[in-house]
């Protein structure tokens, strides 16, 4: 028998890249977000599966002075909302709902977190680095096998414990970030075009 190949997704490098970073100025002055500001980005719909509670759960044990802000992307209901609100951090999570396009959002955050508890190859992750967001996500998604951890991006290999380990990777990014040291994501260049149906 033959030796099998496998194929990852790809990421359409004219869609997904740095360049979107031209809107980052705009984006963030409408929420009220100031440049220098870490800013953690999340994708999705089904957010209990993909993990929004343990990233709003880090993001509420990072030191304040930090002010770091997630933004949401997908079908986060109230409940989301409320848990926000009771950490004290009603006006630094912002739930946008679903909407067409991403690519705006990837261009004014720091980062992108997916600690998810199952996905098989989410391309939001492949947009993300592509786009130059550094990735924080779980061991138990194939995008990990993808990713260099701790160059490009992080996994995290915890369980149900995860949300200490990703409060830790939240905080060194917001401290390189503040610093003025952005990580730029390399690791999707290969992937090329994209292929097949894309993930949430």
């Amino acid at each position: 028998a033959g030796d099998i190949v496998v194929i990852p997704n790809g990421v359409d490098g004219q869609r997904f890249s740095p360049e979107l970073r031209t809107h980052r100025t705009r984006v963030r002055h409408g929420f009220g977000i100031p440049d220098a500001v870490p800013v953690f980005l999340f994708c999705g719909n089904g957010p209990r599966r993909k993990g929004l509670g343990y990233a709003i759960e880090a993001l509420s044990k990072l030191p304040p002075e930090l002010g770091a802000r997630l933004i949401v992307v997908g079908d986060a209901d109230r409940d989301y909302a409320a848990d926000a609100r009771k950490r004290n951090l009603g006006d630094r999570v912002f739930l946008l709902g679903p909407r067409d396009s991403v690519g705006e959002f990837y261009g004014a955050a720091d980062a992108f977190v997916l600690p998810t508890l199952y996905d098989p190859f989410p391309n939001v992750c492949l947009e993300a680095m592509a786009s130059g967001l550094p990735v924080i996500t779980t061991a138990v998604t194939g995008v990990a096998e993808v990713i260099t951890d701790g160059k490009d991006s992080f996994v995290v290999y915890a369980g149900e414990d995860r949300y200490p380990h990703v409060m830790v990777l939240l905080e060194l990014l917001a401290d390189l970030l503040q610093a003025g040291q952005h990580p730029l994501a390399e690791g999707v260049q290969h992937l090329g075009p994209v292929q097949g149906n894309g993930g949430d």
